[in-house]
């Protein structure tokens, strides 16, 4: 079992959780280039998450880990002016071509926040529906 939690691809995502404390000192500390370094601190990020699932991919490695931190839900509203939906489509279109088990939501009349009493219900039961499906029962 414990072959199967300490992989590369593991390493590389834990590493993930060792960033937030830079991050928080550069955005809570006055330094010169603070706002550089927390730039970096999140390209740092992004590198080590594309690394970790491409080398599990490749490597055909998974974990019990992997299994909870792979699936994304996608929640949008349609008139969203904070997030347009063509930046959702665009990140569900590269989940989909990278085979990323994924949820994609889109709701219509709905902007950045739920405001329709059926949309947060729905909203709701997809949440639900996720995390049994790939936490509970990852």
């Amino acid at each position: 079992m414990l072959e199967r939690i300490w992989t590369v691809s593991t390493l590389l995502s834990l590493s993930r959780i060792a960033l937030v404390v830079p991050f928080a000192v550069c955005l809570l500390v006055d330094f010169p280039n603070h706002r550089l370094w927390a730039a970096a601190v999140i390209a740092a990020g992004v590198v080590t998450d594309f690394l970790d699932g491409y080398l599990a991919r490749r490597r055909h490695e998974v974990t019990d880990l992997g299994k909870i931190v792979d699936p994304i839900a996608v929640f949008q509203g349609d008139i969203d002016r904070v997030v347009p939906r063509e930046q959702s489509d665009t990140i569900v279109a590269s989940l989909r071509s990278r085979g990323v088990p994924h949820e994609y939501h889109v709701y219509e009349g709905e902007g950045h926040g739920w405001r329709k009493t059926e949309t947060i219900e729905k909203f709701y039961d997809s949440v639900q529906r996720f995390l049994t499906q790939y936490v509970l029962f990852a």
